[in-house]
């Protein structure tokens, strides 16, 4: 008895380029993680990790993860209870990154904080840190 088994079907060009821009991303989104310290992901509550495609022409791909902030209310103080929002570690054209933290509130997306400003690899644990803040500011100015 002998088994035969069907050919292996060739990888077309555009299904390699679709596959190299998904392994890129994700080596992205492994190195930006490896670039936050693991306690400031804890101390943020960080999980749900995904690997972020480009949105802009300017982007390279990112880090997208769900953390546990305090909101910002109306009025312009804090929330006493942690809202799990997304955060986006964007790379830039330019190697640096681009964060934008934002929530879902009734079919609303609200953005808690965004920089389009250049953070460097250096800087992104900071930043992130300081956005774990229970102020009347969405950052801990201090930690900056």
């Amino acid at each position: 008895m002998t088994v035969t088994t069907a050919p292996a079907r060739r990888v077309l060009p555009h299904e390699r380029a679709t596959l190299e821009r998904a392994e890129r991303t994700a080596q992205i989104a492994s190195t930006i993680k490896q670039q936050i310290d693991p306690n400031v992901l804890m101390s943020l509550g960080g999980h749900d990790f995904r690997a972020a495609g480009p949105v802009v022409a300017d982007e390279r791909g990112g880090l997208d993860f769900a953390v546990r902030i305090l909101p910002m209310k109306a009025d312009g103080k804090r929330g006493s209870t942690p809202r799990i929002m997304r955060c986006r570690v964007t790379l830039t054209g330019a190697d640096d990154y681009k964060v934008r933290v934002a929530y879902l509130n009734r079919h609303n997306i609200v953005v808690h904080y965004e920089t389009d400003r250049g953070v460097y690899a250096e800087q992104l644990s900071r930043l992130l840190l300081a956005l774990d803040f229970d102020g009347d500011t969405v950052l801990n100015l201090r930690l900056l």
